[in-house]
């Protein structure tokens, strides 16, 4: 990543390393064996290993950095030990996603200064509609999910709060590609706009604080 960081700082692209990142297989630290990582679950599982590796891809692009602990912290946190919240498709769609490479899950939680509706999902027969707006979201730029949360409303009252998984190729999803931040431009961040996103049971879980 060192070699290719003149060009990823020139494009702000991160891609290119991320890719090299992929290839070294990173992602297989925070993915448990059933979805073909070596993970046993927890959040601290090669804790240091994790750490010294993160530091090392920083240290040759932040962008990468910054978007290989975005992806640690959300693979942990969505494959648990003893399995968490979502369903199995929702799972093997993740780790399918992971074989080949399209390394994006944008942890989508920024309110800053979005000035418009946060999120609400909305209970319907079957799952979930989100709409609203959310800053912020690193690495959005390309394929993946966005983990979204959301305020969940039911019966049209408020019941706490839910994290909903959507494909990043949603027709519903609008990205105004709005960051353009010195130094940080290769982390793909932008504004996301929900739009009438239908989000199926298994596809989200309460949000756990």
């Amino acid at each position: 990543i060192t070699k290719i960081a003149p060009e990823l700082d020139r494009t702000a692209k991160a891609g290119p390393g991320m890719d090299l990142a992929w290839e070294a297989g990173i992602h297989r630290l925070s993915l448990p064996p059933k979805y073909g990582g070596i993970s046993d679950g927890s959040l601290k599982f090669q804790m240091e290993a994790a750490t010294i590796a993160s530091l090392n891809i920083t240290a040759g692009d932040g962008s990468c950095g910054q978007m290989i602990v975005t992806q640690m912290m959300e693979l942990r946190l969505l494959f648990p030990p003893g399995g968490g919240d979502l369903g199995e498709e929702a799972l093997q769609a993740i780790a399918a996603a992971y074989a080949r490479g399209d390394t994006r899950i944008v942890a989508s939680n920024s309110q800053t200064g979005v000035g418009k509706r946060p999120p609400l999902a909305k209970r319907v027969p079957g799952g979930l509609v989100v709409n609203g707006t959310k800053s912020f979201n690193t690495q959005s730029d390309g394929r993946g999910f966005a983990h979204v949360s959301c305020a969940l409303i039911e019966d049209d009252k408020p019941k706490g709060a839910v994290q909903v998984l959507i494909p990043l190729d949603h027709p519903g999803i609008r990205r105004h590609r709005d960051w353009d931040n010195m130094g940080q431009s290769g982390t793909e961040s932008q504004t996301i706009t929900y739009e009438d996103v239908f989000v199926p049971d298994g596809w989200h879980h309460p949000f756990h604080f």
